[in-house]
């Protein structure tokens, strides 16, 4: 019996969006489109060559959309027309708006209408985290400030099913021995002032800089080599592979992840993964991740930041990385990800016995 069609469309075709095409690819006929946004002068063009993939594959019975944005639009206004049903992935980007940073969809005029038109017309949502819904945000400001589609969109009645993101354990493990007093992180696109300040790369600097007995290092960090002055204590590395980052996390004592706003981070999985002792920031789906195998810095504040690292080590290693290794394949494995994915987008495809 020949497989449904599935259309699948992203932005980039990062890893867990391969990983995502993997697992739907054992049950459908997956076809891929990439929506670049590369340049906003291309947009028009780059919707012509959506409108005529869809109309290609207009026999599809699912459409599933990473992100909602410019590329969700399309899919989810023909999708009615043309009875595909569609399915938005909410990741993170396309539930908040933090303007101080210029990041999140939900506070541009734009693109933030097409989000908003996605999410209410999408036949189903899977958020990666049930705080991309509703989130009170007490890690960035003095106030509480709130986040979420039914903050921004309070109207919001699409149904919903929260889906984490998963992890295969047979690929991330130590392969070495551990380095005392080493913490790592890893980010990219770290020459955007954006990217910079999300992902709490400022506050590892300072807290660096007054922390001479550890070692830091930051990988993907090459390009802050011109943007500041960098600790003597703190080693720039550029992006890595896979192999490469195992071998670092594997190395690395504690993983840093001191975002301002993150769906569901792939970095601190994998990193606890092998077996680095988590300390993340009081955001979305971080501290529902480390659980009691690590440590939550409660403020963006530079002093807090320091005084929670020399806590932590003065802790006498009570937090064992072995802990944050089960606590990930117990909890986010990837094979929960992989039921619960077909399972919701199998309960669309009306060419699927339930």
């Amino acid at each position: 019996m020949a497989k449904s069609i599935l259309i699948f469309v992203y932005t980039s075709r990062s890893s867990f969006v391969k990983r995502d095409i993997e697992i739907l690819s054992e049950d459908y006929d997956v076809k891929e489109f990439e929506f670049s946004q590369s340049s906003k002068f291309l947009l028009p063009f780059t919707f012509l060559r959506q409108l005529i993939f869809l109309f290609q594959n207009k026999s599809a019975a699912v459409a599933v959309i990473q992100f909602g944005g410019y590329h969700s639009f399309l899919p989810v206004l023909l999708g009615g027309m043309l009875k595909i049903k569609t399915t938005v992935i909410a990741g993170g980007v396309d539930c908040v708006s933090y303007p101080e940073i210029n990041y999140g969809y939900m506070g541009k005029p734009l693109i933030g209408l097409f989000a908003k038109y996605s999410f209410r017309n999408c036949d189903l949502i899977l958020p990666k985290h049930d705080s991309l819904l509703y989130f009170r945000d007490t890690y960035n400001y003095e106030n509480p400030f709130e986040q979420g589609l039914r903050h921004f969109i309070p109207e919001l009645k699409t149904k919903f099913s929260v889906i984490h993101n998963g992890f295969d354990e047979s690929v991330y493990y130590r392969t070495r021995e551990k380095v005392p007093n080493t913490f790592v992180t890893a980010a990219f696109g770290l020459d955007d002032e954006t990217n910079f300040k999300l992902k709490g790369i400022d506050l590892i600097l300072k807290a660096a800089s007054e922390l001479p007995q550890c070692t830091f290092k930051i990988i993907g960090g090459t390009s802050l080599k011109n943007k500041t002055s960098i600790p003597s204590n703190m080693i720039l590395l550029p992006p890595m592979n896979q192999d490469e980052l195992i071998a670092e996390y594997s190395k690395s004592e504690y993983y840093l992840q001191l975002s301002m706003s993150e769906g569901f981070p792939n970095a601190i999985c994998e990193a606890m993964l092998c077996e680095c002792i988590p300390i993340g920031s009081n955001v979305n789906s971080i501290p529902e991740i480390i659980g009691d195998t690590g440590y939550i810095l409660k403020q963006r504040k530079t002093g807090q930041l320091i005084k929670l690292i020399q806590d932590v080590l003065n802790d006498n290693n009570t937090k064992k990385g072995s802990y944050c290794r089960d606590r990930i394949i117990q909890e986010y494995n990837l094979t929960k990800r992989k039921v619960q994915l077909l399972r919701q987008v199998s309960s669309l495809d009306n060419n699927t016995v339930h």
